[in-house]
């Protein structure tokens, strides 16, 4: 090994090398602090190279700091058990050391989501065997509704995922996003977590956590258990999961610790109940330092928008897209513009935040006009002038 081959390591540690290589000549010698920082540039493959050089060499390899975080990827339609056998190697070898997982299976056919549901339940026992203690959880994109057509390997995948995450006390960061589970699979995974890491979570991402088209505020059930997260301080859900009762619990629960609120809001969910301002007033008061961002997806009118966009909503950011399946219309946004101008101009103007329009339609927007070559339309705030101008060429 030769210091011309140490390129893209940092400056420090080239420096520590050198220090080292004009004192000695023996490599087998290296320090560990030094060995473990060219490890952390290395693939897991390479590391398995270097370890195999000499038993001084070997004792870097095992630090922990080099197995803090790792990520696994299941995707496509063949099964890969490559990455199955060396995400079971990982476990049995340094899942004691292992603070921060990301799991994922896209687009999967029947055979690959049998193999996933059998290795992950393999790897979450060998977690537990390990007694590993997470910080943060990335559960993503796994699209049950659509793909895990198999109601047994659903049941059995999510038996041990609430198994594992009932043994976990310690996580602050869990990402569920884009999971599309049925209500009670959805439920008993939120129960497993809340159990003994509700008091500890303080950031949760349940966007598109439940099968679509769900109202999940209205289920008791779902209402008992968002309120014991009690450390909650990032939260980003859909339209669909929230109502009074839920933000009220919510803000209650984590009183004064609660910083952003993330809505996503879909034509085709339920999105006509409301939030009215005596509630967002006592969670203002409960919670003064919350801000609120809304994503809506085929919404844009009028009367669809100032329905959910109450002007007691602390709002910091908005972004409206048409979405991809929408047919040729006219939104007629100058009302909409003009709405959120007379409301929220002061809190969007104070954080110097956007308000982004992605358009894949031609609507009438005055000189914003976007066609299908141009989909993003970005209006800075204060908007009131422009949606003004935008309502007088309208009509």
């Amino acid at each position: 090994m030769e210091l011309n081959s140490l390129a893209t390591i940092n400056k420090s540690l080239q420096f520590k090398i050198a220090a080292f290589c004009a004192m000695s000549h023996e490599w087998a010698d290296l320090p560990l602090v030094v060995l473990t920082s060219v490890y952390l540039y290395l693939s897991d493959d390479d590391r398995a190279s270097m370890a195999r050089v000499c038993r001084h060499w070997l004792l870097g390899f095992s630090s922990a700091s080099l197995w803090r975080e790792k990520s696994f990827r299941f995707i496509g339609f063949r099964t890969n058990r490559p990455l199955a056998k060396s995400m079971l190697g990982f476990a049995r070898c340094m899942g004691q050391h292992l603070r921060y997982l990301q799991l994922s299976c896209e687009h999967p056919s029947f055979l690959m989501c049998k193999q996933f549901q059998r290795t992950a339940g393999s790897f979450f026992t060998i977690l537990n065997w390990k007694r590993t203690r997470l910080r943060t959880l990335s559960l993503r994109h796994f699209n049950a509704d659509r793909y895990w057509r198999s109601d047994f390997l659903r049941e059995r995948f999510v038996t041990s995922v609430c198994r594992f995450l009932r043994s976990q006390g310690n996580l602050e960061e869990v990402l569920l996003n884009d999971a599309v589970l049925p209500a009670t699979n959805g439920l008993r995974i939120l129960e497993a977590l809340a159990f003994r890491s509700g008091s500890k979570v303080s950031s949760l991402n349940i966007e598109d956590f439940f099968a679509s088209r769900l109202a999940a505020f209205q289920s008791v059930r779902y209402i008992s258990v968002i309120s014991r997260f009690t450390n909650l301080v990032i939260l980003n859900l859909n339209y669909n999961y929230i109502s009074e009762e839920v933000l009220e619990s919510v803000a209650r629960s984590s009183s004064r610790k609660l910083l952003s609120l993330h809505m996503r809001v879909y034509k085709y969910d339920p999105h006509f109940h409301r939030i009215d301002h005596l509630t967002w007033i006592k969670v203002k008061r409960l919670c003064p330092n919350l801000t609120v961002s809304m994503y809506f997806e085929g919404l844009g009118k009028f009367p669809d928008i100032s329905g959910i966009l109450n002007p007691e909503t602390p709002l910091q950011a908005i972004t409206m897209w048409t979405g991809i399946h929408m047919s040729d219309e006219d939104w007629r946004l100058g009302d909409t513009l003009l709405y959120i101008g007379e409301h929220f101009n002061k809190t969007l103007g104070k954080i110097g935040q956007t308000i982004t329009i992605c358009i894949k339609t031609s609507v009438s927007l005055g000189d914003f006009r976007a066609s299908r070559g141009r989909p993003h339309v970005i209006i800075n705030s204060p908007v009131r002038e422009q949606a003004l101008q935008c309502r007088e060429q309208e009509n």
